[in-house]
């Protein structure tokens, strides 16, 4: 899983959250770097915040279908 949020907090909160469940491979602070990061490990499960600098979530898993 990878997880990608632009706050650093949140997104090890939900690394903690979903630590016993699942194995987080990667995160990214905006959604160019997540499309990368993506493409590189390809995850098979992305979470996203959809307010993110450079590139939102949302138009970010649009580009990763």
């Amino acid at each position: 899983m990878v997880l990608a949020d632009d706050h650093p907090g949140m997104v090890e909160e939900i690394r903690l959250l979903l630590a016993p469940e699942f194995d987080v491979v990667g995160s990214a602070s905006e959604g160019q770097a997540l499309l990368s990061l993506a493409a590189q490990l390809r995850p098979g499960a992305v979470v996203a915040d959809i307010h993110m600098p450079r590139l939102d979530g949302m138009e970010a898993g649009r580009r990763m279908l």
